[in-house]
């Protein structure tokens, strides 16, 4: 079913329980408003593909994360990184699963999963 009034809505990140959100222009609306839809996707796109890339590969560092899908979108390297932790430390759909990770300067850095558990398959990777 296609929309009338709007333009096709784009789904945001929202917390259990809440209503979907969306960010959408009339086609009335001026060209700034289109604009400014279209720069709230750009953040909703990046939010699922580091969930996605997490969900199926993790428990993975922020720089795996980085690393994977710098090279198959056009997010840049440090935009990725501080999303994944921003999406563990605001409550969001990642959390920490442990400190075995290493960074590419030879640190211990923590690993992320989607939920609050390490997959038992996984922990010994």
């Amino acid at each position: 079913m296609t929309p009338t009034l709007f333009e096709v809505p784009v789904q945001m990140d929202t917390p259990p329980g809440e209503p979907p959100r969306t960010a959408v222009a009339r086609r009335s609306d001026p060209q700034t408003s289109h604009d400014a839809a279209r720069t709230v996707r750009e953040p909703a796109l990046l939010n699922a593909a580091i969930v996605a890339y997490v969900r199926i590969y993790g428990p993975v560092t922020r720089f795996q994360v980085a690393d994977a899908l710098s090279e198959t979108r056009r997010w840049r390297h440090d935009t990725v990184r501080t999303r994944v932790s921003a999406l563990a430390n605001s409550g969001g759909p990642l959390s920490e699963a442990d400190n075995a990770g290493v960074s590419p300067a030879g640190r211990a850095c923590k690993r992320y999963v989607v939920g609050g558990t390490v997959r038992p398959a996984a922990r010994y990777l």
